[in-house]
């Protein structure tokens, strides 16, 4: 028997998920807690806990401040739940390789009890949504490694950021014909057409950070 601890501060949330695990006998407690320092302070009481957190609104927004607990308490099983994942938060899940259930709170209360039930059993369970986007980070990232050469990649960088042909090129001493070839060709290997879906494109390959760019 595990204990189920809702961390979040928004009261429809807890009210919502107490409700829909009310029936489920695999709890032995339901816990609803509103800070960090409660929050660790019961799952030190209750180190096989599953911990299901908005993250967004429990003021442990940073990837890290989450990794660290988890790593703390290597026992307890942890669903992140919120209303929006940012592409950075998504990369660095990735690249680290964290055991956190990622659901949405626009998901279905199948897909949410499904990710509840994958806790329980200490299992990692996206949800469709977010699969497909991290499939699509996936498959941009590695088309982008594939098909561009280390100097358009870094090219594209520029572009992104908003840089002209002519400051890309003189920065780099070369000349403006080289690197309209070079844009040219970036634009048609990657079959877009113009730098807003440039930008896009370098997000999701993870050339830069979204925080970084307004599109």
């Amino acid at each position: 028997m595990r204990a189920l601890v809702i961390a979040d501060k928004q009261d429809i949330t807890r009210w919502g998920i107490t409700h829909l695990v009310r029936d489920m006998d695999e709890f032995q407690s339901v816990q609803e807690v509103l800070t960090k320092s409660k929050l660790r302070e019961y799952i030190s009481k209750h180190p096989t806990a599953v911990v299901l957190m908005d993250n967004n609104r429990f003021d442990m927004e940073n990837f890290d401040e989450i990794s660290d607990v988890a790593k703390e308490f290597v026992g307890v099983d942890w669903i992140l739940f919120s209303d929006d994942f940012s592409d950075i938060f998504l990369k660095r899940w990735l690249l680290n390789k964290e055991n956190f259930s990622l659901i949405l709170k626009t998901d279905s209360l199948y897909q949410i009890r499904t990710a509840i039930t994958a806790a329980l059993k200490g299992e990692t369970y996206i949800c469709e949504q977010l699969t497909e986007k991290i499939q699509n980070y996936n498959r941009f990232s590695g088309h982008a490694d594939q098909v561009l050469t280390h100097s358009e990649r870094e090219i594209l960088k520029e572009i992104a950021s908003g840089k002209m042909t002519k400051v890309i090129a003189l920065e780099r001493n070369l000349s403006i014909h080289t690197i309209t070839t070079h844009r040219k060709n970036i634009f048609k290997k990657l079959e877009i057409n113009n730098v807003h879906d440039a930008i896009r494109y370098a997000i999701r390959a993870g050339i830069i950070e979204r925080d970084d760019y307004t599109i």
